[in-house]
């Protein structure tokens, strides 16, 4: 009665008649002999130029993984968290005017997926404080929610095939967590302690730091809690989006000698019953823990720096959908009416568990110092490990009618070995070239294929290579290169051109060669199941970048463009389209051709007077898949910001500021009508933030989110159900006191 063949298993269902705030940001004196900064400011468009909030100077990038090109890149302040009340390190990329070409996927309030150039999971490599990560199921767990975002001194967004020292990608985020601190003479402790909250989810944020040292090593631990109901949209409609976190963290640092430095960090990440509106599933369970250790050796007689990372990072997690929320936004669930071809509906409840972990470490040897000829040479490698279980049961109501599923990622590796080479030289005081290559081989396997966790009989078995096909029990082997140049070109002292030019490869994920059918939110319409396909290619990116930027004094603004080329683009074929269950939908992993990503990102601002700032950008990417003709899923809109910052005169010591900002985006008229997206409406939302510094220990934050109360939705919203939409009017303040 039962089918075990893939159509599979999802055709058992028809067998059946027929898934504030660090805010204590240890504003600590993070580098050696620094005091407390007096400002928090309100960034403008390129928070580059613009002191940070913790004061920090821009981080030494030789001593950590990446020599930053200045093509297609920006950096983020870890201080606009407190500003711009954000959760996690997704959210303050959605939210500071400095991310230019970002877009982000808001899951739930503190899981944020970011969208860079319209570059996906995969696509997009992140890294923090050397460490490799990977989420452990992709619609649930994101990279850059780990993080509280007030525990971050830096974010560097590279919008290309940039960089050479991360891995394979096409574009790559590195987040730096607040260094240990250093103090001259005599040893020094410090603490802090913040309070935020949002009134649409009653949203709490609290934090306790401590922090200390001496001239020769250092400390900081802090810990976090963050706490929220389900919000209201627009039209007063509750959407299910409680959550509950923790999140502990602990660094220490010393200085070996006086050229060689280590820095030992931990931190562990505790999830509780977060729900996600419109994915199938909420995490009831999921916790993370991370360790990374740097060492630096600068000794000048044998080269300048030379740098070695090691990590291990680790997350379980476990879910379901049995919350009373989760079934009324996604009725579906007990209503699987199988075009009616049964006395009555299916009802659908789902279990899930799973885990990912990695581990690896990076080596690298800089000759020459900064703004001198320089080469740096180091190697890497990585292990990544995967797997996700999800039970679906599929039960008639009146009978004996049940069945539950295993629907898998199998157990699963990759490791990847590889080894890169870059370099700078100045020509002149007018040019500067930079260039990298690297070569990676990866090679990636199901390791248990035949054990997955089954249900009892007579429940239906899964068979992972009667399902995928006998290419899932080989192992694949990728050999790939990448490599990059870049120009900066100073035409005056108040312009600059800059120019890329760059290729990479990258491997298939394991969801996207061994998922076996598991309900996965990573197409709009959310209520689809995924299949993996074993026989994938690489994908292979060739990208060029244009863009000019300028600094006038009272003006500062720039803009830049890109074309990228694809070839054998992972995207989806639509196998299932409700045919027996309507909104029921299936796909499989398939590569495309060629597909293309093209568009701009522009910025300015202007100081009209010593107390206001006016300012403005925008960002545009549109992306097609060639073969057929057609957009690709996943691609936000025309998205702009207008808005004015009135600010304290004292621009060394700013007490105060106040920012109004309109976001304007446009139509979404560009979707993957194939895969069943849809097309997404235009919106107009304000904002309104402000801080002020009442006295160098004692800083108060406060703002107010959608004025008005929209009723709008983001194009990468989830449609599943009774579809997602965005926050209403949402108030929050904040406090920090540091002693």
């Amino acid at each position: 009665m039962w089918q075990t063949q893939k159509h599979g298993k999802r055709g058992a269902i028809v067998g059946l008649s027929m898934s504030l705030l660090l805010t204590c940001l240890l504003v600590d004196p993070a580098l050696k002999g620094q005091q407390p900064p007096d400002e928090v400011p309100l960034p403008p468009p390129k928070q580059a130029a613009t002191p940070s909030f913790t004061s920090q100077k821009t981080p030494d990038l030789t001593a950590g993984q990446q020599a930053i090109p200045d093509t297609a890149s920006d950096t983020i302040s870890g201080g606009e968290a407190i500003t711009r009340g954000t959760t996690d390190v997704g959210d303050l990329l959605g939210k500071s005017l400095s991310s230019l070409g970002v877009a982000v996927q808001r899951r739930t309030p503190i899981v944020t997926e970011p969208r860079v150039r319209g570059y996906l999971l995969g696509q997009i490599v992140t890294a923090s404080d050397g460490t490799y990560w990977f989420p452990a199921r992709p619609d649930l767990d994101t990279i850059v929610s780990k993080l509280d975002s007030t525990l971050i001194d830096y974010i560097v967004v590279i919008k290309g095939p940039y960089s050479v020292r991360y891995g394979p990608g096409f574009s790559f985020i590195d987040v730096g967590t607040l260094p240990t601190p250093r103090y001259d003479c005599y040893f020094e402790t410090h603490g802090s302690t913040s309070l935020g909250f949002k009134t649409n989810g009653a949203g709490w944020h609290g934090r306790q730091s401590v922090w200390g040292g001496n001239d020769f090593w250092g400390f900081r631990v802090g810990w976090d809690t963050l706490a929220g109901n389900d919000y209201f949209d627009g039209n007063h409609v509750r959407i299910p989006s409680s959550y509950n976190s923790q999140n502990f963290d602990f660094a220490v640092g010393g200085n070996l000698t006086e050229d060689m430095s280590v820095e030992f960090k931990y931190f562990r990440l505790h999830q509780r019953n977060v729900e996600f509106p419109g994915a199938v599933t909420d995490i009831n369970r999921l916790v993370t823990d991370a360790l990374n250790l740097r060492f630096v050796w600068d000794n000048k007689d044998l080269f300048e720096r030379m740098t070695f990372d090691s990590w291990f990072n680790e997350t379980q997690f476990e879910g379901d959908n049995l919350r009373d929320g989760k079934r009324r936004q996604i009725p579906q669930l007990d209503n699987l009416n199988l075009n009616n071809l049964l006395a009555a509906p299916l009802r659908l409840t789902l279990l899930t568990d799973g885990d990912a972990n990695s581990w690896g470490f990076r080596h690298a040897t800089t000759w020459g110092q900064n703004k001198h000829p320089q080469v740096t040479l180091g190697w890497d490698f990585r292990y990544l490990s995967q797997n996700i279980n999800e039970f679906d049961t599929f039960f008639l109501p009146g009978t004996v009618g049940e069945a539950t599923i295993n629907f898998p990622v199998p157990r699963s590796r990759q490791i990847d070995p590889g080894l890169f080479l870059d370099g700078s030289l100045p020509v002149g005081e007018w040019l500067t070239l930079k260039a990298g290559a690297r070569v990676d081989h990866v090679e990636s396997r199901i390791q248990q294929p035949l054990t997955v966790p089954q249900p009892p009989p007579p429940n239906p078995q899964t068979d992972v290579a009667a399902d995928l096909g006998p290419g899932a029990l080989g192992t694949r082997n990728f050999d790939m290169w990448a490599a990059f140049a870049t120009a900066e070109v100073k035409l005056t002292e108040e312009l600059t051109l800059l120019a890329g030019l760059g290729t990479a490869q990258r491997a298939p994920t394991m969801v996207e060669l061994y998922a076996d059918g598991p309900f996965l939110a990573l197409l709009q319409n959310g209520f689809t199941f995924v299949r993996g396909q074993p026989n994938l290619n690489e994908e292979h990116l060739n990208q060029v970048d244009l863009g000019i930027r300028g600094d006038f004094h009272r003006f500062r603004g720039g803009l830049s463009g890109f074309y990228a080329w694809v070839n054998d683009y992972i995207t989806y074929d639509l196998v299932s389209a409700g045919t027996d269950i309507p909104n029921f939908n299936g796909y499989v992993y398939k590569n495309t051709g060629l597909a293309t990503l093209a568009g701009f990102e522009m910025y300015g601002e202007y100081d009209l007077f010593d107390w206001l700032t006016p300012f403005a950008t925008v960002s545009y990417v549109q992306g097609t898949d060639r073969t057929i003709d057609q957009p690709l899923p996943g691609i936000y809109p025309l998205d702009s910001r207008v808005g004015f910052r009135v600010h304290d005169t004292n621009a060394q010591k700013r007490r105060w500021a106040l920012e109004f900002t309109t976001r304007m985006v446009a139509t979404q008229d560009q979707f993957a009508a194939t895969l069943l997206e849809q097309r997404t409406g235009g919106f107009t939302v304000f904002d309104l933030r402000g801080y002020w510094s009442m006295t160098d220990n004692l800083l108060f934050t406060a703002g107010v989110e959608n004025i008005g109360d929209r009723q709008y939705r983001e194009h990468l919203d989830l449609r599943t159900g009774n579809g997602v939409f965005q926050p209403g009017v949402n108030f929050y303040l904040g406090m920090r006191v540091m002693y």
